[in-house]
């Protein structure tokens, strides 16, 4: 599939640092998540993501981003999706809200996506603004004007306790059900319904 030459960085997160690259096959723009290495991920953790990657690809095009998994020459895992031309849903609120019509666009395509998801047994189970991503009407990718779903089936590599968790914003356990921050319910169709709801 090519190598990926990396230009830059385009943010660090909870799991990893974010790369611009660009495949030297395809000639064409990436943004690549390679993994903290204090990250440790379980075999059995990168199964269930293997899977979840899977189970995307089933639903061919449609508001789920697709992700190819990759690793570097020290065998840590990353992963690589096309490099889009928007902002996130979080940038773009960071500028006032929507228009209610627009706001009800966003959702309604992001309900549409998560439904198809919950079909073949897919669940997000991270759903807040920072992974919904506004494609711009003018970007040149199939997925122009598109509301897009990033960061699919990654939930299996962060290790949540019951409780608060003092590393994290505040703002982000507002999009975790009560149940599952007090750990009685794991990450689920009843959780993604319930960030939506």
């Amino acid at each position: 599939d090519g190598e990926f030459l990396i230009k830059g960085v385009l943010g660090q997160g909870e799991l990893g640092v974010t790369y611009e690259a660009e495949n030297s096959r395809l000639k064409r723009k990436f943004a690549v998540l390679m993994l903290s290495r204090e990250l440790k991920p379980t075999h059995e953790m990168m199964l269930a993501v293997r899977n979840d990657l899977r189970r995307a690809q089933q639903l061919g095009a449609g508001g789920l981003m697709p992700v190819k998994m990759l690793a570097d020459r020290e065998g840590i895992p990353g992963f690589a999706t096309e490099l889009l031309d928007g902002e996130t849903l979080r940038a773009r609120l960071s500028r006032g809200p929507l228009r209610v019509e627009r706001g009800l666009a966003v959702v309604a395509s992001v309900a549409r996506t998560m439904e198809a998801a919950h079909k073949v047994g897919l669940v997000h189970g991270d759903l807040r603004p920072e992974n919904i991503f506004l494609v711009r009407p003018s970007a040149k990718s199939t997925s122009a004007g598109k509301v897009m779903v990033v960061e699919h089936g990654l939930h299996h590599l962060r290790r949540r306790a019951p409780g608060l968790d003092d590393r994290l914003p505040l703002y982000k356990h507002l999009y975790r059900p009560p149940e599952q921050v007090a750990g009685v319910m794991a990450a689920g169709e009843r959780g993604d319904v319930f960030v939506l709801g």
